[in-house]
């Protein structure tokens, strides 16, 4: 059972052995005690256990410090694995949600070191891993060595805050380095942003002064198309005027012409009926000159 459950016991005694950081309601981190004890009844004298006062609900793990405690808890360096798990990916809940202290057994076993399970001691209750059976477990074996637990404080790992502080010091510092170089950027900027202003400004008053002359120019403009309209029309009217008058010549020409076709007309027809009568008049001369013979010829007939 011990051996099933060892990467979820490696988990644990990762994030519960390390130095835990809460933050408040500033936002300004604080670090919580950590105790060490020794169960003199154990056969082994390197079985330990640690006390963590957790002081809110859930933290946040620094991986340097939970590299550095398993150091201290294993006296050698952590293995690869360890180190992939000891980082400030991971989150732990505090279950009861109180200030109460919890304690934790630590084995070593192997190359890595096993947890076997969380005791609340104040009010003698377990507070249960993942695994109830773990719990459960190491409930009973603990009853049986007579929950002899002795509390020596180690440190408070104020030194880590101090470092930490420098290096927050450190990083204002180069924050305001940039925050003036910034400010110089921007005094910079804010110049070059009032030139084009007034640049700006002054196109705009020439924009302004070229739709003045645009606006006269369109209505001279307007005037000059409205002059040429007049005189358009004007000349469009005398044109008109002079195409009907055309158009009335044209008519009469056309007239003329028709009445002048009809005359010739009633000429050539006179003319034909002219020849006709003085044909038939020729042919009645004829006639008579003939009848006028005849006579002669019937008198000389008779005067014989």
């Amino acid at each position: 059972m011990l051996s099933s459950n060892k990467s979820l016991s490696l988990l644990f005694i990762f994030i519960l052995t390390t130095i835990v950081y809460s933050t408040n309601a500033e936002g300004v981190q604080k670090c919580c005690s950590v105790y060490y004890a020794e169960i003199a009844e154990m056969p082994n004298p390197s079985n330990q256990v640690y006390a963590v006062s957790i002081p809110s609900a859930s933290y946040k793990i620094s991986s340097k410090i939970a590299q550095r405690n398993l150091r201290r808890i294993s006296g050698k360096r952590p293995t690869r694995e360890q180190t992939m798990l000891s980082t400030d990916r991971f989150f732990w809940s505090n279950p009861m949600n109180d200030t109460s202290t919890i304690y934790l057994l630590v084995l070593p076993e192997g190359d890595g070191t096993v947890i076997y399970g969380v005791l609340k001691t104040d009010q003698q209750e377990w507070v249960e891993p993942e695994s109830g059976s773990q719990a459960l477990f190491f409930a009973n074996y603990l009853k049986e060595l007579g929950e002899s637990i002795y509390h020596i404080v180690i440190e408070d790992e104020l030194s880590d805050l101090k470092k930490e502080r420098r290096k927050l010091q450190s990083k204002i510092k180069r924050n305001n380095r940039q925050i003036k170089k910034q400010r110089k950027r921007i005094t910079r900027y804010n110049n070059e942003i009032s030139q084009i202003r007034e640049e700006i400004s002054m196109l705009q008053t020439e924009q302004g002064e070229l739709s003045s002359d645009i606006t006269q120019k369109r209505l001279e403009l307007e005037r000059l198309k409205g002059e040429d309209r007049k005189a358009y029309r004007a000349l469009k009217k005398e044109k008109n005027k002079k195409q009907k008058s055309l158009n009335k010549k044209k008519k009469a020409e056309e007239k003329l012409h028709k009445d002048i076709l009809d005359q010739r007309e009633k000429i050539d027809r006179a003319e034909t009926e002219i020849r006709r009568i003085q044909d038939e008049r020729r042919e009645t001369e004829t006639d008579i000159e003939n009848l006028r013979n005849s006579r002669r010829q019937l008198r000389g007939k008779l005067n014989e």
